[in-house]
């Protein structure tokens, strides 16, 4: 993964006017793409001729406060500007297996689906209190985070839909 080049460039305008939004957000221009977002950037724009800027996570923070601060950016998409949540609902790499999907996944996959479509972020970021299932699907929350991070900016007219509802290997979804 390292190896792979993605030679996207930034854009100081859309920085800036993030910090306007959410001054906590600092930048750092020494740091790459993680490979959640050139692997998706790759597909949709392959020229890399689109300016990208990489929001990361910050473990520091609860799932909730990052969300709050997701939601003051969304005046940016009335700009034309895209955010993407890269990641998977249920992600648990020391489950994977060839050949059949474990229940907890499956069952968390479609309580996850339902909150989406609800758009209920209030449970979605307080999912392990709802589901015992929620410690095999998010061991670690690095790859659920970026969907809470999306919801946060949806509208409530918004509709949601869904690209991609298989479960891969038992335990990626």
């Amino acid at each position: 993964l390292y190896q792979v080049v993605y030679p996207a460039k930034g854009s100081v305008e859309v920085a800036h006017e993030i910090q306007k939004l959410v001054p906590e957000i600092m930048f750092d221009e020494t740091r790459g793409l993680d490979h959640g977002v050139w692997t998706v950037l790759k597909l949709l724009f392959p020229l890399a001729d689109v300016p990208v800027l990489q929001l990361s996570i910050d473990f520091e923070h609860s799932r909730k406060t990052q969300c709050e601060l997701m939601e003051k950016l969304r005046p940016l998409r009335q700009k034309g500007i895209l955010f993407i949540g890269s990641g998977n609902i249920v992600h648990n790499l020391g489950r994977m297996r060839m050949g059949g999907t474990y229940e907890w996944a499956e069952t968390f996959d479609a309580l996850s689906k339902k909150r989406i479509e609800e758009k209920d972020l209030n449970t979605l970021i307080e999912i392990e209190t709802v589901s015992r299932e929620a410690s095999l699907a998010i061991p670690m929350d690095d790859h659920y985070r970026p969907m809470l991070h999306a919801l946060a900016l949806v509208e409530k007219h918004e509709t949601i839909t869904f690209f991609n509802e298989s479960i891969d290997l038992g335990a990626i979804s």
